[in-house]
């Protein structure tokens, strides 16, 4: 709205950063005392985008828009690498709906519409 901009988001050059908004904002609205969000970023780039860490232990949440398989992106990868006790991790797209591995930590991946309906850490 800031921007001015409404057209279709699929059509914007900042689609990306809308939909990280989004999640952003979902996670936050459902913040509770024992609840935070950070982000985790190494020195050479890797990233998750978001962190929910729940009674001190971390959720991560990684956002694509566009995914054709059902593949941990890799600084997720890299994330569960470093933490293997990290039980269940997010991937949320535009179109997969299924579960994958990566080590012993379930990943989800779940539209933004089902995200938004029905995440609750």
């Amino acid at each position: 709205m800031l921007l001015k901009d409404f057209s279709y988001a699929n059509d914007r050059p900042d689609k990306g950063v809308m939909l990280e908004t989004f999640v952003f904002l979902k996670l936050q609205s459902g913040l509770l005392p024992n609840m935070e969000i950070k982000f985790w970023r190494t020195r050479d780039g890797g990233e998750v985008d978001f962190i929910l860490l729940k009674d001190r232990k971390p959720i991560p949440i990684e956002v694509k828009s566009k995914l054709s398989s059902p593949e941990v992106p890799s600084g997720l990868k890299r994330f569960l690498i470093r933490y293997p006790s990290v039980q269940a991790a997010y991937v949320v797209n535009e179109e997969l709906t299924q579960d994958a591995y990566c080590g012993n930590c379930r990943v989800h991946f779940v539209t933004f519409e089902n995200f938004s309906k029905d995440f609750n850490a």
